[in-house]
């Protein structure tokens, strides 16, 4: 896939993240446990790639921060192994 739109999406997605790390430091989290409802790429998908939810959370466990996550469309198994596989050699900083 690739194409002005397809980047222009991804682009704009990262450009969420960045306020919402911010906001979130805002409120003294240091040492806490953020939870997070959903870490798919998108509502009513199992699919991991790409999902900006993953940078947030990879930003925030930098910052000492404890992530816990819990997503009704996640199903283990090896179908989200080979996510998972795929998002830590595209992304070796959310690994």
């Amino acid at each position: 896939l690739g194409g002005p739109v397809v980047s222009g999406l991804f682009a704009a997605n990262r450009g969420q993240i960045q306020p919402a790390y911010v906001q979130l430091l805002a409120f003294g989290l240091e040492g806490k446990t953020v939870g997070f409802l959903g870490a798919t790429f998108r509502p009513g998908t199992d699919d991991l790639r790409e999902g900006p939810t993953l940078d947030l959370m990879a930003m925030l466990m930098q910052d000492g921060l404890q992530i816990v996550a819990y997503d009704s469309n996640l199903n283990f198994g090896p179908h989200l192994a080979g996510q998972i596989s795929y998002v830590r050699h595209s992304a070796p900083h959310l690994a």
